[in-house]
């Protein structure tokens, strides 16, 4: 297509997804850039462009592509995801929070917005908020591990050893080879038996 019309800026977005798929992320920005320079208000350009930049590790720089593309289209939730993405990244946890409720806002029932902003609340400390966020992440999608999995991580600080044997299990339950679940099964375990002990004692 770009061969017969060089100036139509969805070939190059084409183009560019191709390239993003074989992992030629530098050559599909430079694709991006041309559908951009044709249509400087292409919600999908910017978007792209901005994935493929934090797939490079440029995270700054993809965050202002997000920008750029919510500007043109302020419902992409695809956009405000990847934003918050980036941001969480760059360790900015509240501001990423805000990009995930804005996913949330467009679609209740997006599972991995749900998980993301768990994600955020839990490195915030804000545990008990994580765990409502997990739990709104499983109900959408019940088999969702790495739900279950930080569920599990966010009730052992809170002490919910129990639970967070049960949401490990539940890990397990769906993928079996999950060593990591299986390993914080295990030393919740020996906590849960130490409490158990006092309480006896």
């Amino acid at each position: 297509a770009i061969e017969i019309n060089p100036r139509y800026a969805e070939a190059w977005i084409n183009k560019g997804v191709s390239l993003y798929n074989l992992g030629k992320h530098q050559e599909a920005i430079a694709c991006c850039d041309k559908a951009i320079e044709i249509e400087p208000r292409d919600a999908n350009a910017w978007g792209g462009k901005g994935y493929a930049l934090s797939k490079l590790g440029k995270h700054q720089e993809a965050t202002a592509c997000y920008d750029k593309a919510i500007e043109i289209e302020p419902r992409d939730a695809n956009a405000w995801g990847n934003k918050g993405h980036s941001l969480a990244t760059l360790g900015n946890h509240q501001e990423a929070i805000v990009c995930y409720d804005k996913v949330i806002e467009i679609n209740p029932r997006d599972a991995k917005a749900w998980y993301s902003k768990g994600v955020e609340l839990r490195n915030l400390g804000k545990y008990q908020e994580a765990i409502a966020c997990f739990d709104r992440a499983i109900e959408i999608d019940p088999r969702y591990v790495d739900a279950w999995y930080m569920k599990g991580l966010a009730l052992g600080p809170l002490g919910k050893y129990q639970e967070a044997i049960e949401a490990f299990e539940n890990v397990i339950k769906f993928a079996p080879s999950h060593d990591r679940a299986q390993n914080a099964k295990e030393f919740i375990q020996v906590l849960n038996n130490i409490e158990n002990k006092k309480s006896n004692s």
